[in-house]
């Protein structure tokens, strides 16, 4: 962005304009726009906007202890590409937050943002989705392949790519239009929260990663949740009779 004391979420309203929510709180607010991945990357020329990952600083303080991996990427490109759902994301809309909520902030928070604005050149901090922007980004520019299942179908055209791609891989840049298209027009929402300190941005980053990543057998357990419902009951009526 040119001018660094604007965010590209000022006022609660993207640069284009788009926004489905605001809650104004006494000393803080929340906007929340679906934003697609090419406003994210590249920006906009029909509304003269540069890529909002530029204006993004990616703390390192609020990254989960893992960074993804390349398989790990690739498996949220395939989810892009095949419409699956996609989580939110969250962030701090440091401009708007010293622009109009400063007065509600303690010293150390000022200075903090202060710092994002003036020493990072960045308006907004990333406060959950650093590995997916950064695995936009990259993606984007080429810097990793996507390997699809060998079954995957373009819903757009029905054609079979993932025959195509899925032992070699392929990179953003080698893509079809229809699926450069896909990737590019898929929204993310995005919820901007303005007015927090950064006492309470540490603690909400906390409290969303109170349990940590999920385990295998407890993304096993919560799929087929039903199954292994049946299969502990049938156990305990097995060891019940055993018993009698």
């Amino acid at each position: 962005m040119s001018n660094k004391s604007i965010s590209p979420f000022e006022a609660g309203a993207l640069s284009n304009g788009s926004v489905v929510h605001i809650s104004n709180y006494p000393k803080s607010a929340t906007a929340v726009h679906p934003v697609t991945i090419k406003e994210i990357v590249k920006g906009d020329s029909d509304y003269d906007t540069e890529p909002i990952a530029d204006d993004v600083w990616l703390a390192l303080e609020f990254q989960r202890p893992t960074y993804w991996n390349v398989y790990q990427m690739s498996a949220y490109i395939d989810s892009i590409m095949r419409y699956m759902p996609l989580q939110a994301v969250e962030m701090i809309d440091v401009a708007t937050t010293l622009n109009k909520f400063s007065k509600n902030l303690d010293d150390l928070s000022v200075q903090k943002y202060k710092q994002v604005i003036n020493f990072h050149k960045k308006t907004i901090l990333s406060l959950d989705g650093n590995n997916r922007y950064v695995t936009f980004k990259k993606f984007f520019n080429n810097e990793f392949k996507w390997k699809p299942n060998k079954n995957f179908v373009c819903e757009e055209d029905g054609k079979q790519y993932g025959k195509m791609y899925c032992k070699e891989g392929v990179f953003f840049k080698d893509l079809p239009p229809v699926l450069k298209k896909t990737f590019l027009r898929r929204e993310i929402i995005h919820s901007v929260h303005s007015g927090l300190s950064v006492q309470k941005v540490h603690e909400t980053f906390t409290r969303y990663h109170l349990t940590g990543a999920m385990k295998s057998a407890e993304i096993r357990n919560s799929i087929m949740t039903d199954t292994c419902e049946y299969i502990r009951n049938k156990a305990t009526d097995i060891l019940e009779n055993l018993a009698a």
